[in-house]
């Protein structure tokens, strides 16, 4: 008999992946939360309206369901004014927080809550490793933001609720995202490493990422996951093999570190900082990545246009 899974967050990059990756799955039925009153069915999964800025859901979206993944939150991808700053985290925490209010004033049937967050957390580092195990919090924007993503997310703990914090990498896939955005200059042969190219990048095909949402959804194991590839790259090496697999030219190596925070501002430290992330607990449970090495994960997905 099939369990019901609603998901918030199902039109981005990665909840598009993940229903339809959950509309061939014979183990869950899914739901989604969506701003649109007038929104339609999506991969087989039925919508329900909520507003998270006003603590907002319709009537009858919890019923009936037995887990949520939520990866509800503005992108980090847009300049980092201070205004945009406070929608970064305000989207991320008061998703959680509709939800929380939303189950505390209902019998609910939930006893799983698997939910996104970052690898930001971690400090930047160029040559240690970091594993689930590591606290070592980076001072910057965003590890302010995952501690008070992941906070919120233990709240419902106090619900009887199971809570899995996934930290995600930097998602490869070439229908949004970064890698479009490497893409772009590297076939007009001016791709480059961002900054001096030696910091570590740590990052996970999205294929890889759905399975392995779908693995801590199933496991019921609780507290947070990695969810990267076991073989994160240094950025000079990412962008060389985005060039052979392109099968162009490489020969501005790197760009100027100035240069980038002055386009970019504060936003900068998403890219400049140094992160070397190992999915210890997803190897330990058994998880098989089917695209950990990357140059295979290029090749796929630039051939498959996934």
């Amino acid at each position: 008999m099939s369990k019901t899974v609603l998901v918030t967050g199902a039109t981005g990059l990665v909840g598009t992946a993940l229903l339809q990756y959950l509309e061939t799955s014979n183990q869950w039925q899914c739901r989604y939360l969506t701003r649109s009153k007038n929104a339609k069915t999506l991969h087989g999964a039925d919508a329900f309206y909520w507003d998270p800025n006003q603590f907002e859901v319709q009537d009858g979206a919890l019923e009936g369901v037995d887990a949520i993944i939520n990866l509800a939150g503005a992108t980090v991808a847009n300049r980092w004014s201070k205004r945009y700053k406070a929608e970064i985290l305000s989207s991320r925490v008061n998703g959680l927080k509709t939800l929380n209010r939303a189950l505390s004033n209902s019998k609910h049937s939930v006893k799983r809550l698997v939910s996104a967050s970052a690898i930001g957390f971690y400090k930047s580092d160029f040559e240690n490793s970091y594993t689930e195990a590591s606290t070592q919090s980076d001072p910057g924007f965003l590890s302010k933001v995952v501690e008070q993503w992941e906070a919120e997310a233990d709240h419902f703990e106090s619900l009887n609720i199971s809570v899995s914090k996934l930290r995600f990498g930097i998602v490869f896939s070439t229908r949004g995202g970064a890698l479009p955005k490497l893409m772009q200059p590297t076939s007009i042969g001016l791709g480059a490493a961002l900054g001096a190219g030696e910091q570590w990048q740590s990052w996970i095909h999205i294929e890889d990422l759905v399975r392995a949402i779908i693995h801590c959804l199933d496991s019921k194991n609780e507290g947070v996951y990695n969810v990267v590839s076991p073989y994160p790259e240094r950025a000079l090496e990412i962008s060389e093999r985005l060039a052979r697999v392109m099968k162009r030219p490489f020969w501005l190596k790197r760009s100027p570190e100035f240069m980038i925070k002055l386009l970019l501002g504060e936003m900068s430290e998403m890219v400049l900082q140094s992160q070397k992330v190992i999915p210890e607990r997803l190897l330990n449970e058994g998880f098989e990545f089917h695209h950990s090495n990357l140059p295979e994960a290029l090749t796929d997905l630039i051939q498959t246009r996934k």
